[in-house]
């Protein structure tokens, strides 16, 4: 911070009282030598001399204390610097972590109790400060996930270390989900931890409805044999294709990807001038075609092949997308 002194180490003491010290031996032995070289010259009266050596003496009591007593003073007005320094720091820090807007907390490191807590651990947990204060981390942890607590936290750790994602109950029994950060230090001379907890229960939340809703799409692809599949924003390649195309056709999507136009040498040949390759242009709103293909085992489906343009949010056309459902089992396939 400017304007602050710069921080003292223990050499710096060492230093500063080597340096007086000389300063004392050398000022000293001057004072003596050229002292007495002075009165000598003044006067050879020997009641001068006695006088002389005396009053000198006196002299270099009063100069070194003066020299003493400013140096004192100066270490003293730099140690006060520094003490206000680290008092103004100490506050700085104070400030962020209670003002953080995510759970934060100061923990001991062996035996795991909350030391320090911030406003948003109070928010996030339902806990007052107190309560806080009379438990330990483990305290926070669901019954079943107890016997996994890692214990102890002794091991000195450089910089901030990411403990990854943990359940923790709240006051009213709500569990929620946290992706832990810590970070090593000491408090009032013992190790301790200071542990971030961001809230990911929403995060977690929407990444299991994805999650969910992908395995319900793929499980409706394989049971009705449908391929879905959308063109890359270039408009000549394939960005996704379902991997139930191996199913229905013995092609992996990968092989599908590569090469779009491989799609019509699957098509049946009597029925291969009707449809257009995959890519192309969207001549109608909704078009549809009912179509024989062949696996390369030789074996004939039916498929039903819709495709759509689609539209981006300000309504303007963009990417093509598809789907191929097998129809074979059906009655009326070739009225479809």
């Amino acid at each position: 911070m400017p304007g602050s002194p710069p921080p003292l180490r223990p050499r710096d003491a060492l230093v500063s009282a080597l340096q007086i010290g000389v300063a004392y031996l050398v000022v000293g032995g001057l004072w003596i030598w050229l002292s007495d070289a002075a009165v000598v010259a003044l006067s050879d009266d020997p009641a001068w001399r006695e006088a002389a050596q005396r009053y000198k003496g006196l002299v270099y009591i009063v100069l070194t204390t003066a020299g003493l007593v400013y140096l004192v003073r100066r270490s003293h007005l730099r140690l006060i610097a520094a003490n206000a320094a680290v008092a103004r720091t100490e506050l700085r820090v104070a400030g962020l972590f209670e003002g953080h807007p995510q759970p934060m907390w100061v923990q001991d490191a062996t035996t795991c109790r909350f030391l320090r807590v911030n406003e948003a651990a109070i928010r996030t947990y339902g806990y007052s400060r107190e309560e806080f204060l009379c438990l330990a981390t483990r305290d926070i942890w669901p019954e079943a996930d107890v016997p996994s607590f890692p214990g102890e936290f002794d091991s000195p750790t450089l910089g901030a270390l990411a403990r990854g994602v943990s359940r923790h109950r709240r006051k009213d029994g709500r569990v929620v989900l946290a992706r832990l950060t810590e970070h090593h230090l000491e408090l009032d001379g013992r190790p301790a931890l200071m542990v971030m907890a961001e809230d990911v229960t929403r995060e977690a939340l929407i990444v299991e409805a994805l999650q969910r809703q992908q395995q319900q799409r793929q499980q409706l692809e394989q049971q009705l044999v449908v391929v879905l599949w959308t063109a890359a924003p270039d408009g000549v390649s394939l960005s996704d294709v379902s991997p139930s195309l191996l199913e229905l056709t013995g092609w992996h999507p990968a092989r599908l990807k590569r090469e779009p136009g491989a799609w019509h040498r699957l098509i049946h040949p009597e029925d291969r001038h009707r449809v257009p390759p995959l890519l192309a242009p969207l001549v109608a709103a909704d078009p549809r075609w009912v179509y024989r293909i062949v696996r390369p085992d030789g074996e004939v489906r039916w498929v039903e092949d819709r495709r759509c343009q689609m539209r981006d949010a300000a309504g303007q056309p963009g990417p093509v997308g598809g789907m191929v459902q097998d129809i074979t089992g059906r009655p009326d396939r070739t009225q479809a």
